[in-house]
C-alpha cells in the first residue's frame, strides 16, 4: 500500500530563545541549519509561547488551548481537547513519541494515539511534577490559609497518580532493560544504576504511608519544599545495582584526590554525566527511528532536545566539555572560557555572567548541529520530498535581563518569543510570516499541511495558506509557577503587539522575588529586552492592551466578574 500523506517530523527544543538565533537575525551563527531549513520553510518571525516554562507551554502546543484554560496547566493534556497525536492517529498515523521529558508522557494526557512511547527521562523527574502540582496548595496549607481538608483533598490524587507512574515507569523499564543504553548511556538515568524492582518497592511503601496518614506524610516530607532527588528517591539511594555502588565510592575518591589538585577539573568531572538525554544521542536515535520506519503509512515522530536547558553544557555526551571550545569558536566566541561555570543553575560570581550567556550560545550551536544531521538523513533517504518538518521552541530563556536566569514563569519577550518554522514536503521557496503567532497555532497548522481535520476545541489558527500575519496582538497567561489555584494566587498576564507589550500582575506572588509591583509597558521597537517601562494610564497603548487581558480573564470561568471589574475599575470591568 502507497501511503499518499506527508509524514511528520516535529521537533521541539527547550528554553530556545528567537533573539539568540542567527535565523532570527541574531549576529553570530548559532543556527546554520535552521537557516538551510528556513530556505524552504513557512518562518514565523513573531511567535509567542503563552507560557513562560514547559509545563504550562506544552497543553498549548500539543491541544491548541490556553494555559490557563480547562482548570489551568497542572494536568498536562487531561481534560484538553484532543491531542495532535490523537488528531494524527485517527488520520492514519503512525504516531511516535520519544519523550525526553517527564512532563509530556501519557501520566499527563498525551499518550492517547500514539502506537509507540518511550521514556527517555529518569524517574526522579516524576517527583519533581508532583511537587510542581502541589507546592502552591502545601504551602497555603502551612501558612493557615487552607484548611487541611482541602490540602488533602487536592495533593492525594496527585501522589496517588504519582505512586501509580513511578511503578508503571519501573515496570516498563524492566521490561526494556537494555534498550536504551546507548541512548541513556551519557546521562545520569543510567548513571544511577537503579534497580527498578527495589525502586517499586520503596514507592509501594510511601503509598503506604500516605494512605495511613497523609497530613503526617506531608508533614515529614514537605518540611521544605523538596527537589527532585529529594523527597521518594532520598530513599532510592540504595536501590542501586552493586556495581554501580562500587563504581560510585571509586568516583568519589578520585573527587577527593582530584579537588586537592585542580578544583575546576573535580567541577568538570562531576558534570561529565548529563542531566537529560544529550542531543547527539538523541539525534541517532531520531535517525535509527525514520530510517526504521514501516513504509505502508506516514509516520508522525516528536521528540525534543534539551541542551539549551540549564546547565547549559555544550558538546557530546560524558566529554561534552572537549567539543564545548569548537562550538564557543563556532559562534565567535572565546574558545578558552572557563567551562567549570557551566554545571550550575544560574552562574555563581558576577563574572560568570558573561560566561553563561556564551556557553547558552554554544549550546543553541550543539542543537543546530543535531538538527542538521537529521535533516541530512531525510535528504539522504529521499523522505524530505514527503516529510513535513516542524520546529519550534516551547519557550525562550532569561540569561539576566531582569535579574534572573533559566526561567522563572515571567513573561518578558525573551522568556516567550519563540523560533516556529513550518518546512513542508515541497519546493516552494520560503517565507516569513509577520504578525503575531501563537505556539497554540502549531498543531492546527500541521493539520492544515497534511489534510488532518482538526478536532473540535482547539484554539489556533493554520498558517498553511496565510500570507499576512494572523494576528495583531497576542495575550499570554500565567501563574508564577506552582499549582493552578485560581481563587488563592495572582495572576501574571500579559498582552503584546510587535511594537509594544504590556507585562500586568494582579499583584506580586510571594515566591517572585525580582518583578516590580505594577503594570509595565515596553516599546519593543525602541527597547526589545524590555528594560525601561513607560507605563502611564494615559499611554495610547495602555489602554488597548490593558483591555485585552481584562477580556482574556473574563472569559475564565474560575474568575468572577467581581475580580475582573475590581482589577479593572477604569475600564469599567467588562
Amino acid at each position: 500500500m502507497t501511503q499518499t500523506k506527508p509524514n511528520v517530523l516535529f521537533i521541539t527544543v527547550d528554553a530556545l530563545r528567537a533573539d539568540r538565533c542567527s535565523v532570527y537575525g541574531y549576529g553570530r551563527p548559532t543556527t546554520p541549519n535552521l537557516e538551510r531549513l528556513a530556505q524552504r520553510a513557512l518562518v514565523c518571525d513573531h511567535a509567542y509561547s503563552s507560557a513562560a516554562f514547559t509545563q504550562g507551554s506544552f497543553p498549548t502546543i500539543m491541544t491548541s488551548s490556553s494555559p490557563l484554560a480547562h482548570g489551568g496547566f497542572d494536568n498536562g493534556a487531561v481534560g484538553r481537547p484532543p491531542t495532535v497525536f490523537q488528531a494524527f492517529a485517527e488520520s492514519g498515523y503512525d504516531v511516535k513519541l520519544l519523550s525526553t521529558f517527564k512532563w509530556v508522557t501519557r501520566y499527563f494526557g498525551y499518550g492517547e494515539g500514539a502506537e509507540h512511547e518511550e521514556h527517555l527521562y529518569s524517574p526522579k523527574g516524576l517527583m519533581g511534577t508532583a511537587v510542581n502540582r502541589t507546592k502552591s496548595t502545601i504551602s497555603l496549607y502551612k501558612k493557615n490559609a487552607i484548611s487541611e481538608v482541602e490540602m488533602v483533598e487536592h495533593v492525594s490524587p496527585v501522589f496517588e497518580g504519582l505512586f501509580d507512574n513511578i511503578e508503571d515507569f519501573c515496570q516498563k523499564r524492566i521490561q526494556n532493560d537494555g534498550k536504551y543504553k546507548a541512548i541513556l548511556s551519557g546521562t545520569n538515568v543510567m548513571q544511577d544504576g537503579f534497580d527498578f524492582g527495589k525502586i517499586a518497592k520503596v514507592t509501594a511503601a510511601h503509598r503506604g504511608e500516605f494512605r495511613a496518614n497523609p497530613t503526617a506524610y506531608v508533614k515529614k516530607y514537605f518540611k521544605k519544599m523538596p527537589e527532585a532527588h529529594e523527597w521518594i528517591a532520598a530513599d532510592w539511594r540504595y536501590c542501586r545495582k552493586p556495581s554501580r555502588l562500587v563504581q560510585e565510592i571509586g568516583n568519589r575518591l578520585i573527587d577527593l584526590i582530584l579537588g586537592c589538585i585542580d578544583k575546576k577539573a573535580v567541577i568538570l568531572r562531576k558534570s561529565r554525566i548529563k542531566q537529560f538525554v544529550d542531543g547527539s544521542a538523541l539525534a541517532d536515535h531520531v535517525i535509527n527511528t525514520i530510517t526504521g520506519a514501516r513504509t505502508d503509512r506516514p509516520f508522525f515522530i516528536w521528540t525534543h532536545f534539551i541542551d539549551t536547558h540549564v546547565p547549559y553544557l555544550p558538546g557530546s555526551g560524558k566529554n561534552w566539555w572537549r567539543k564545548a571550545p569548537d562550538l564557543l569558536a563556532q559562534v565567535g566566541h572565546d574558545r578558552n572560557l572557563d567551562l567549570s561555570v557551566a554545571p550550575f543553575k544560574r552562574p555563581q560570581k558576577p563574572e560568570h555572567v558573561p560566561v553563561w550567556s556564551c556557553l547558552y550560545d554554544a549550546a543553541v550551536r550543539y542543537v543546530d548541529e543535531q538538527i542538521g544531521r537529521i535533516l541530512d538523513t531525510l535528504e539522504a533517504t529521499g523522505l524530505r520530498d514527503n516529510t513535513l518538518v516542524v520546529f519550534l521552541s516551547d519557550h525562550g530563556e532569561e540569561l539576566g535581563e531582569h535579574g534572573n536566569f533559566s526561567h522563572y514563569f515571567t513573561l518578558y519577550r525573551h522568556n516567550t518569543w519563540v523560533p516556529m518554522i513550518f518546512a513542508p514536503p515541497s519546493s516552494a521557496a520560503g517565507r516569513r510570516l509577520p504578525g503575531m503567532a501563537s505556539l497554540a497555532d502549531a498543531a492546527p497548522t500541521m493539520a492544515g499541511y497534511c489534510g488532518v481535520k482538526a478536532p473540535a476545541g482547539w484554539d489556533g489558527l493554520d498558517l498553511s495558506g496565510m500570507i499576512s500575519g494572523p494576528r495583531t496582538h497576542l495575550v499570554q497567561e500565567s501563574f508564577y509557577g506552582g499549582n493552578c489555584l485560581f481563587d488563592k494566587r495572582p495572576l501574571y498576564m500579559a498582552a503584546r503587539s510587535t511594537d509594544f507589550s504590556m507585562i500586568w500582575k494582579e499583584y506580586v506572588d510571594p515566591d517572585d522575588r525580582l518583578s516590580p509591583p505594577g503594570p509595565q509597558l515596553y516599546d519593543l521597537r525602541q527597547d526589545p529586552l524590555e528594560l525601561a517601562n513607560i507605563y502611564s494610564p494615559d499611554h495610547p497603548q495602555a489602554e488597548i492592551l490593558e483591555r485585552l487581558i481584562m477580556q482574556r480573564m473574563a472569559e475564565m470561568p474560575e474568575i468572577g466578574a467581581d475580580r475582573v471589574r475590581a482589577n479593572f475599575p477604569h475600564l469599567g470591568g467588562s
